[in-house]
């Protein structure tokens, strides 16, 4: 006798051989990391609700992130248009080693992101 999964909604999915092919090698890659034998059904269940999910805080984290990088970029690319121009100042040196600075910091925070 067959034990009931419990699951009573069926879903159908139409793809391209392509798409199909993708996923069969994807699903193969990932039985050989498990040591273990999925149904494709079983493969995209792992897929859907282990990775499947969409972090907007992190989304939004992200952006800030981008945005500030940008900020300082224009700062940068402003110190360097008035060096160019012949004039530069100590303290613009200095603004241009605390932007690098809050570079670091913001790509380091990037890599938090990440994980």
């Amino acid at each position: 006798m067959k034990k009931k999964s419990g699951r009573e909604v069926r879903i159908t999915l139409r793809l391209t051989r392509a798409e199909f092919d993708e996923i069969q090698k994807n699903k193969l890659e990932y039985e050989n990391f498990l040591g273990k034998k999925l149904k494709t059904s079983q493969y995209l269940r792992q897929i859907i609700f282990n990775s499947g999910k969409f972090d907007f805080a992190r989304e939004q984290n992200f952006r800030e992130l981008t945005f500030q990088i940008k900020k300082i970029g224009v700062n940068i690319n402003q110190v360097v248009r008035d060096y160019n121009s012949g004039f530069f100042s100590r303290d613009q040196i200095s603004s241009l080693e605390n932007k690098l600075s809050e570079i670091y910091e913001l790509l380091d925070k990037s890599k938090e992101l990440k994980k």
